[in-house]
């Protein structure tokens, strides 16, 4: 009996992903492939479909073919629409990989401040909808995002000059990179000069600053800087 494999499958992220399932009705098939569609119309650069026949019910076509060998199967549709969508919005790394190609190899004090300023000023330039997606948290020596300080230090090739901001999102990709440049324009020199642990310098502990106020709320270090802290602060400034 003739039996139609359906696979939705994405290559957004650093392992492929995909969601299988089969039918010996065709339309069924072509039902589902619909469904995601229009569930993720506005990602379809982002996932491609793969429908075969088989009459063998043993071994799966995307077991037979090498290129699905190292894609993830996911369990169920909606947990490849979850991670599709997930994998699809542009992180600080992905910020980082381009900062990091387009102007120099930062060290993460600098690459932490100039990512802090890209973030917050996106923020304020957005109404208060953020470009990509970053969790700033209030270290010692200033706002630190702990994916971003990790990846640097175990020098993983998530920040070795990647271009996933551009397949991510181009729309998202080239108005953060507007913003990068004018960021890096205005703060550039003063991060130059500035030393890691000279307080007095660091344009982002001053008092009021969303660092300060989350540092010296009471409920210990490294607590996450709200969007909100930072966007009325941001939103104020001169």
């Amino acid at each position: 009996m003739k039996t139609y494999e359906f696979m939705a499958l994405s290559k957004i992220g650093s392992r492929p992903f995909g969601w299988v399932s089969s039918s010996d009705k065709y339309s069924d098939i072509i039902g589902l492939r619909d469904k995601i569609e229009n569930v993720l119309h506005s990602f379809e650069n982002e996932y491609t479909f793969h429908i075969r026949s088989t009459s063998n019910s043993e071994q799966h076509f995307w077991q037979k073919d090498s290129y699905f060998q190292n894609v993830k199967i996911l369990e169920n549709m909606e947990d490849f629409v979850g991670m599709l969508k997930a994998n699809s919005e542009i992180n600080i790394l992905d910020v980082a990989s381009y900062f990091r190609s387009r102007y120099h190899d930062a060290g993460i004090f600098s690459l932490e401040k100039i990512l802090y300023f890209v973030y917050a000023d996106s923020l304020k330039h957005n109404n208060g909808l953020r470009l990509f997606k970053a969790k700033f948290e209030a270290w010692e020596h200033g706002p630190i995002d702990r994916s971003l300080y990790k990846a640097y230090e175990e020098k993983k090739s998530s920040i070795q000059n990647d271009t996933s901001i551009w397949v991510k999102n181009p729309e998202s990709a080239s108005q953060i990179v507007r913003q990068i440049e004018k960021t890096n324009s205005d703060y550039e020199m003063l991060f130059d000069r500035m030393k890691y642990d000279d307080d007095a310098s660091n344009p982002t502990h001053r008092e009021n600053t969303p660092w300060s106020i989350t540092w010296k709320n009471g409920r210990g270090r490294n607590q996450v800087i709200q969007d909100e802290t930072i966007l009325n602060f941001h939103n104020n400034e001169l």
